[in-house]
């Protein structure tokens, strides 16, 4: 048996020593044991071997969880990555790039031409309703700030045609459904003319009526005009109802050499308009005129298409306006006698509306 000398090393340098060759190969706890053995005895070296045999054991452990940490991050590193390489493969070629530059600057440049022809549109029109306008007060003398045109307001080429028919046919009635800057413009042009005409508008809105009779008492012409109140009410044409202006406003309207009709409404329901010749067209002098205002729009056509098909003798005409206009014109050989027009309310028995004039050329028997 070989003894080694106890002092010829210190004790931490035999311990290391010893600790050296186990742990290289993996048996880090038999060196310990040994080392402890060595220096104390057997009993402390089993208590020592058991309390490092615990803290590798918990190392061991932690050292585990964080191998599955690692291992669970690089999995999600890897997924994260396979994620990026879907997005590259997704990526368009150069052509597809190329494509869609082309095919969007094209889109680009088609909607600028667009818009420039809108608006190209848009000045001509702007210049005619211009014109239209100076002619106006080329026509008629007006002293007073007017009330703003278009929109809702008539268009100044409507106005003008409008205020040309008054002057050339001198009317001593002008009636119109609806009131507002027309309203004016009629009555400038009739006291332009002279004599004893008068313009007479149908109104269900108090407002209008109310700022259209400021405007014409503003400008001096109120003599000229009225502006009657006539609620809208439901009346009976043929078989079918149809809202219009109350059957009392009608009261007196016989004669009548220009009509305008600009109204009601058409939210009130479809081919409102429709009830103004029906119920008028017995008013109407030889050669009198009717302007329909709106006649672009798809209820309007409807409308002047059952006029046309109700009363063949009218000759018409479309008129290239800002909003579209129909011209219709009563033959020459129609003669007015005393005979009354039976009209009735929805709901309500016959009642008598005023004359009715006879055409040369037979028409239906209803309007509808």
């Amino acid at each position: 048996m070989v003894h080694f000398p106890r002092r010829r090393f210190p004790r931490h340098r035999a311990l290391l020593l010893l600790l050296l060759p186990p742990a290289t190969s993996g048996g880090l706890l038999a060196g310990l044991v040994a080392a402890v053995t060595l220096e104390l005895g057997t009993r402390t070296a089993a208590i020592v071997g058991a309390a490092v045999l615990g803290a590798v054991v918990a190392a061991l452990a932690e050292l585990g969880l964080d191998t599955r940490r690692r291992v669970h991050g690089l999995g999600q590193g890897i997924r994260d990555l396979e994620q990026l390489l879907r997005r590259v493969r997704d990526l368009p070629t150069h052509d597809q790039v190329t494509s869609l530059v082309r095919s969007t600057v094209f889109d680009a440049r088609n909607r600028l031409h667009g818009d420039i022809s809108r608006l190209g549109v848009a000045a001509r029109e702007d210049t005619r309703q211009l014109e239209a306008l100076l002619n106006l007060h080329a026509m008629i003398p007006v002293r007073r700030v007017l009330p703003s045109s278009r929109g809702w307001a008539a268009s100044p080429d409507l106005l003008l045609t409008y205020v040309g028919n008054i002057l050339d046919r001198r009317p001593e009635l002008v009636v119109e459904c609806g009131s507002g800057l027309s309203t004016l413009w009629a009555a400038l042009a009739l006291e332009t003319v002279g004599g004893p005409g008068r313009v007479v508008a149908l109104e269900h809105d108090e407002e209008f009526r109310a700022g259209t009779l400021a405007a014409l008492e503003e400008h001096g012409v109120v003599h000229r005009a009225e502006i009657r109140q006539a609620p809208i009410e439901h009346v009976t044409l043929g078989a079918q109802d149809w809202p219009w202006y109350a059957a009392d406003a009608l009261a007196g309207l016989d004669g009548i050499g220009v009509l305008l009709v600009d109204g009601p409404v058409g939210a009130l329901g479809p081919q409102a308009r429709y009830p103004a010749l029906p119920l008028l067209r017995e008013r109407l002098l030889p050669g009198a005129v009717v302007l329909l205002d709106d006649a672009d729009r798809p209820e309007e056509q409807e409308v002047l298409a059952r006029w046309q098909a109700d009363w063949p003798e009218l000759s018409s005409a479309m008129l290239r306006l800002e909003k579209g206009a129909a011209r219709l014109v009563v033959p020459p050989g129609t003669v007015t006698v005393g005979r009354a027009a039976p009209v009735r309310r929805a709901g309500e028995n016959a009642a008598v509306l005023g004359n009715v004039a006879i055409p040369t050329v037979p028409r239906p028997t209803t309007a509808g």
